[in-house]
């Protein structure tokens, strides 16, 4: 904090922001609705439909509102930016790669390889390792190459890792899924950093922390 602080001063108007409320009830009212016609599918039948419906009508109405809103919860004039939607859409997809690889390699490692639950531990916690070691490089890559050479490595990285999950057999071996989840962890720490801080630059300083973060919601 005092580096920053220090460093990278900025002079703050201090005024009243208005709370965008009825956006806030628009996005919950379709998030909800879509994540419960996705995960309730086999047990509503076709009360999924009506869901989905909803899911629609809360979606345009939540558009519309932040078109007219002061302080809108996702400013749609940030993703008239082609850095911000790259950044994000690519944000997205290492975010739902994430949560596929943590959802379901302790459970292969388990139920398929028959491996004890230290085990399925053991070979995720390489991607937590990978992650932090990547992330740290990668600052240095961008101020010697761009965003474009780091995101590109980093999304290779997130690729081979995962072929190497694709061609896992029961008799595999841990090794190889340690091995896929340490690269899988590089590619993530090395694109998730390099668009957070693309994003971040090329956003009005007004706008910088709802920038990088409206990725996060379809994620979630």
């Amino acid at each position: 904090m005092y580096l920053l602080w220090r460093y990278f001063p900025e002079t703050v108007h201090p005024r009243q922001h208005p709370i965008d409320f009825a956006g806030t009830c628009w996005l919950t009212i379709a998030v909800a609705s879509l994540l419960v016609a996705l995960l309730q599918a086999d047990i509503l039948k076709y009360w999924v439909f009506p869901l989905l419906l909803l899911f629609v009508v809360a979606a345009y109405f939540l558009l519309r509102q932040e078109k007219k809103a002061p302080e809108p919860l996702f400013p749609l004039a940030l993703w008239r930016n082609n850095v911000i939607v790259a950044g994000n859409i690519g944000g997205l997809i290492v975010g739902a790669s994430m949560m596929g690889v943590a959802a379901f390699l302790p459970t292969f490692v388990q139920g398929v390889m028959g491996g004890t639950p230290l085990e399925a531990g053991t070979t995720l916690a390489m991607m937590s390792i990978g992650w932090p070691l990547a992330s740290t490089l990668s600052g240095r890559m961008m101020s010697l190459t761009s965003y474009r050479t780091t995101a590109m490595l980093g999304s290779f990285l997130l690729i081979a890792g995962s072929f190497i999950l694709l061609m896992q057999q029961p008799d595999s071996g841990l090794l190889w899924g340690r091995v896929a989840a340490f690269v899988i962890g590089c590619g993530m720490g090395m694109t998730n950093t390099t668009f957070l801080v693309s994003v971040q630059n090329v956003a009005p300083a007004n706008m910088r922390g709802i920038a990088p973060h409206q990725r996060c919601s379809p994620v979630c």
